[in-house]
Protein backbone atom coordinates (compact mmCIF):
# COMPACT_ATOMS: atom_id res chain seq x y z
CA UNK A 1 0.00 0.00 0.00
CA UNK A 2 1.52 3.06 -0.98
CA UNK A 3 1.47 6.32 1.42
CA UNK A 4 -0.27 10.03 0.20
CA UNK A 5 1.39 12.52 1.89
CA UNK A 6 -0.24 14.89 4.07
CA UNK A 7 -4.00 14.75 4.72
CA UNK A 8 -6.33 13.88 2.01
CA UNK A 9 -9.19 16.30 3.22
CA UNK A 10 -9.34 19.70 3.93
CA UNK A 11 -11.77 21.56 5.54
CA UNK A 12 -12.69 23.30 2.29
CA UNK A 13 -13.16 19.60 1.09
CA UNK A 14 -10.71 17.46 -0.60
CA UNK A 15 -7.44 18.73 -1.62
CA UNK A 16 -4.87 16.18 -2.87
CA UNK A 17 -5.62 14.83 -6.32
CA UNK A 18 -3.52 11.71 -5.91
CA UNK A 19 -6.72 9.46 -4.71
CA UNK A 20 -5.88 5.95 -4.49
CA UNK A 21 -8.21 4.04 -6.52
CA UNK A 22 -10.57 2.00 -4.54
CA UNK A 23 -12.89 -0.77 -5.04
CA UNK A 24 -16.14 -1.31 -3.14
CA UNK A 25 -17.69 -4.95 -3.77
CA UNK A 26 -20.93 -5.41 -2.58
CA UNK A 27 -22.29 -9.53 -2.12
CA UNK A 28 -26.15 -9.65 -3.56
CA UNK A 29 -28.65 -12.04 -2.98
CA UNK A 30 -32.19 -11.15 -4.14
CA UNK A 31 -31.38 -7.67 -2.20
CA UNK A 32 -33.33 -5.28 -4.75
CA UNK A 33 -35.00 -3.85 -1.60
CA UNK A 34 -32.37 -2.25 -0.37
CA UNK A 35 -29.58 -1.97 -3.19
CA UNK A 36 -31.57 1.55 -4.33
CA UNK A 37 -30.73 3.14 -1.53
CA UNK A 38 -27.32 1.76 -0.83
CA UNK A 39 -26.28 2.10 -4.52
CA UNK A 40 -27.54 5.86 -4.21
CA UNK A 41 -25.84 6.81 -1.44
CA UNK A 42 -22.20 5.13 -3.05
CA UNK A 43 -23.31 7.66 -5.74
CA UNK A 44 -23.00 10.63 -3.55
CA UNK A 45 -19.40 10.17 -2.12
CA UNK A 46 -17.25 13.13 -1.34
CA UNK A 47 -14.35 10.78 -3.79
CA UNK A 48 -13.60 11.56 -6.95
CA UNK A 49 -16.02 9.89 -9.23
CA UNK A 50 -12.92 7.98 -11.39
CA UNK A 51 -11.23 6.96 -8.39
CA UNK A 52 -13.38 4.33 -7.19
CA UNK A 53 -15.36 1.50 -8.50
CA UNK A 54 -18.61 -0.39 -7.51
CA UNK A 55 -18.67 -4.17 -8.14
CA UNK A 56 -21.52 -5.87 -7.31
CA UNK A 57 -21.64 -10.04 -7.07
CA UNK A 58 -25.05 -11.07 -7.83
CA UNK A 59 -24.88 -14.83 -6.12
CA UNK A 60 -27.98 -16.48 -8.56
CA UNK A 61 -30.62 -13.90 -7.30
CA UNK A 62 -34.58 -14.79 -8.42
CA UNK A 63 -35.78 -11.03 -7.65
CA UNK A 64 -34.06 -9.54 -10.77
CA UNK A 65 -31.48 -7.90 -9.18
CA UNK A 66 -28.97 -7.58 -11.51
CA UNK A 67 -31.26 -6.82 -14.12
CA UNK A 68 -32.94 -3.45 -12.28
CA UNK A 69 -28.90 -2.63 -11.33
CA UNK A 70 -28.21 -2.44 -14.43
CA UNK A 71 -31.33 -0.55 -15.75
CA UNK A 72 -31.01 1.48 -12.62
CA UNK A 73 -27.21 2.17 -11.69
CA UNK A 74 -25.70 1.67 -15.13
CA UNK A 75 -22.16 2.39 -13.79
CA UNK A 76 -22.23 -0.44 -11.39
CA UNK A 77 -19.91 -3.62 -12.37
CA UNK A 78 -21.98 -6.56 -11.93
CA UNK A 79 -20.63 -10.16 -11.81
CA UNK A 80 -23.49 -13.01 -11.97
CA UNK A 81 -22.40 -16.21 -10.19
CA UNK A 82 -24.25 -19.34 -11.50
CA UNK A 83 -24.56 -20.01 -8.12
CA UNK A 84 -24.64 -19.20 -4.75
CA UNK A 85 -21.44 -18.79 -3.47
CA UNK A 86 -22.44 -17.46 -0.03
CA UNK A 87 -20.92 -14.35 1.12
CA UNK A 88 -16.87 -15.20 1.55
CA UNK A 89 -17.16 -16.78 -2.10
CA UNK A 90 -18.78 -13.86 -3.35
CA UNK A 91 -16.15 -11.91 -2.12
CA UNK A 92 -13.39 -13.73 -3.38
CA UNK A 93 -14.93 -13.23 -6.36
CA UNK A 94 -15.29 -10.04 -6.29
CA UNK A 95 -11.76 -9.28 -5.20
CA UNK A 96 -10.29 -11.43 -8.03
CA UNK A 97 -12.45 -8.90 -10.59
CA UNK A 98 -11.01 -5.90 -8.56
CA UNK A 99 -9.08 -3.05 -10.47
CA UNK A 100 -8.73 -0.86 -6.84
CA UNK A 101 -5.18 -1.03 -5.15
CA UNK A 102 -7.90 -0.94 -2.07
CA UNK A 103 -10.70 -2.92 -1.62
CA UNK A 104 -13.63 -2.30 0.77
CA UNK A 105 -16.42 -4.90 1.06
CA UNK A 106 -19.74 -3.69 1.71
CA UNK A 107 -23.03 -4.89 2.47
CA UNK A 108 -26.18 -4.38 0.65
CA UNK A 109 -28.11 -3.51 3.22
CA UNK A 110 -26.32 -0.18 4.44
CA UNK A 111 -26.05 3.29 3.65
CA UNK A 112 -23.02 5.45 3.74
CA UNK A 113 -21.64 8.91 4.90
CA UNK A 114 -20.59 10.89 1.73
CA UNK A 115 -17.18 11.15 3.28
CA UNK A 116 -17.48 7.17 4.20
CA UNK A 117 -14.98 6.60 1.74
CA UNK A 118 -12.54 9.35 2.47
CA UNK A 119 -12.30 8.98 5.81
CA UNK A 120 -11.48 5.27 5.46
CA UNK A 121 -8.78 6.07 2.72
CA UNK A 122 -7.04 8.40 4.65
CA UNK A 123 -7.13 5.80 7.95
CA UNK A 124 -5.56 3.38 6.33
CA UNK A 125 -2.82 5.52 4.87
CA UNK A 126 -2.08 7.05 7.74
CA UNK A 127 0.90 4.14 8.35
CA UNK A 128 2.06 1.19 6.80
CA UNK A 129 1.04 -1.26 10.03
CA UNK A 130 -2.09 -0.66 9.13
CA UNK A 131 -4.25 -3.92 7.34
CA UNK A 132 -7.61 -2.99 7.40
CA UNK A 133 -9.61 -0.69 8.54
CA UNK A 134 -13.68 -0.53 9.83
CA UNK A 135 -16.26 1.94 9.93
CA UNK A 136 -18.79 2.13 12.36
CA UNK A 137 -22.03 1.02 11.64
CA UNK A 138 -25.17 1.98 12.98
CA UNK A 139 -29.44 1.01 12.89
CA UNK A 140 -30.74 2.58 9.67
CA UNK A 141 -33.91 2.81 11.55
CA UNK A 142 -34.28 2.99 15.34
CA UNK A 143 -34.45 -0.58 16.53
CA UNK A 144 -35.30 -1.99 19.91
CA UNK A 145 -33.28 -5.16 21.44
CA UNK A 146 -34.84 -8.48 22.84
CA UNK A 147 -32.43 -10.84 24.48
CA UNK A 148 -33.67 -14.55 24.01
CA UNK A 149 -32.81 -17.21 26.75
CA UNK A 150 -33.94 -20.85 27.14
CA UNK A 151 -31.53 -23.79 28.04
CA UNK A 152 -29.82 -25.12 25.39
CA UNK A 153 -27.01 -27.89 24.84
CA UNK A 154 -24.24 -29.46 22.10
CA UNK A 155 -26.53 -32.01 20.65
CA UNK A 156 -23.04 -34.19 19.76
CA UNK A 157 -22.03 -34.15 23.37
CA UNK A 158 -25.92 -35.29 23.92
CA UNK A 159 -25.92 -38.49 21.77
CA UNK A 160 -28.51 -36.82 19.01
CA UNK A 161 -26.45 -36.37 15.99
CA UNK A 162 -22.67 -34.52 15.04
CA UNK A 163 -23.79 -31.20 15.19
CA UNK A 164 -21.23 -29.69 17.44
CA UNK A 165 -22.90 -26.39 17.74
CA UNK A 166 -24.02 -24.94 20.82
CA UNK A 167 -28.17 -24.89 20.07
CA UNK A 168 -30.52 -23.17 21.89
CA UNK A 169 -34.14 -22.61 19.57
CA UNK A 170 -35.31 -22.02 16.02
CA UNK A 171 -36.36 -18.93 14.80
CA UNK A 172 -38.42 -18.81 12.31
CA UNK A 173 -40.39 -15.27 11.66
CA UNK A 174 -40.79 -12.59 13.61
CA UNK A 175 -43.96 -10.89 12.73
CA UNK A 176 -44.72 -6.69 13.47
CA UNK A 177 -48.16 -5.09 13.96
CA UNK A 178 -49.34 -8.27 11.18
CA UNK A 179 -46.39 -8.16 8.88
CA UNK A 180 -43.58 -10.22 8.36
CA UNK A 181 -40.34 -8.46 8.97
CA UNK A 182 -38.38 -11.51 9.45
CA UNK A 183 -35.92 -9.79 6.59
CA UNK A 184 -35.36 -6.80 8.65
CA UNK A 185 -34.66 -8.03 11.50
CA UNK A 186 -30.99 -7.35 12.66
CA UNK A 187 -29.61 -10.44 14.45
CA UNK A 188 -26.79 -9.46 16.49
CA UNK A 189 -25.44 -12.28 18.61
CA UNK A 190 -25.46 -16.03 18.47
CA UNK A 191 -27.43 -16.73 15.30
CA UNK A 192 -26.01 -19.28 12.93
CA UNK A 193 -26.72 -19.28 8.97
CA UNK A 194 -30.50 -19.95 7.50
CA UNK A 195 -31.52 -23.72 7.08
CA UNK A 196 -34.48 -25.60 6.16
CA UNK A 197 -36.40 -28.61 7.34
CA UNK A 198 -39.77 -29.97 6.46
CA UNK A 199 -41.43 -27.03 7.91
CA UNK A 200 -39.39 -24.78 5.58
CA UNK A 201 -36.55 -21.94 6.65
CA UNK A 202 -35.22 -21.16 10.28
CA UNK A 203 -32.15 -20.17 11.92
CA UNK A 204 -30.58 -21.81 14.94
CA UNK A 205 -29.77 -19.45 17.61
CA UNK A 206 -27.79 -20.37 20.52
CA UNK A 207 -29.49 -20.41 24.52
CA UNK A 208 -28.52 -16.54 24.66
CA UNK A 209 -29.11 -14.57 21.92
CA UNK A 210 -29.82 -11.30 21.12
CA UNK A 211 -32.10 -9.31 18.29
CA UNK A 212 -33.13 -5.89 17.14
CA UNK A 213 -36.23 -4.99 15.68
CA UNK A 214 -36.86 -2.27 13.72
CA UNK A 215 -39.49 0.32 14.94
CA UNK A 216 -41.46 1.94 12.69
CA UNK A 217 -44.23 4.47 13.77
CA UNK A 218 -47.66 2.69 13.42
CA UNK A 219 -46.86 -1.01 13.14
CA UNK A 220 -48.03 -1.81 16.62
CA UNK A 221 -48.00 -5.10 18.48
CA UNK A 222 -45.05 -7.23 17.99
CA UNK A 223 -45.04 -11.10 18.08
CA UNK A 224 -42.12 -13.51 17.86
CA UNK A 225 -42.65 -16.98 16.11
CA UNK A 226 -40.08 -19.15 18.11
CA UNK A 227 -39.66 -23.39 18.07
CA UNK A 228 -37.72 -24.74 21.09
CA UNK A 229 -36.46 -27.87 20.13
CA UNK A 230 -37.78 -30.75 23.00
CA UNK A 231 -34.80 -32.02 23.85
CA UNK A 232 -32.94 -28.80 25.21
CA UNK A 233 -35.96 -27.71 27.33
Amino acid sequence: MSGIPGSLVTQSGISNPRFPFVSIIIVNYNGWRWLGDCLSSLSSLDYPSDRYEVILVDNHSSDGSPALVKKHYPWVRIISSRRNLGFAGGNNLGIRSSRGGMVVLLNNDTVVDKKWLIALVERALETEKIGAVGSKLLFFYPHLPIHLSCRGGIPRDMGLSPDGRHLGFKLREVWLGGQNITQEVRLVQEFYSWEEDERGPFRWAASESLLALPIKEGRGETRVVLEVEPHFG
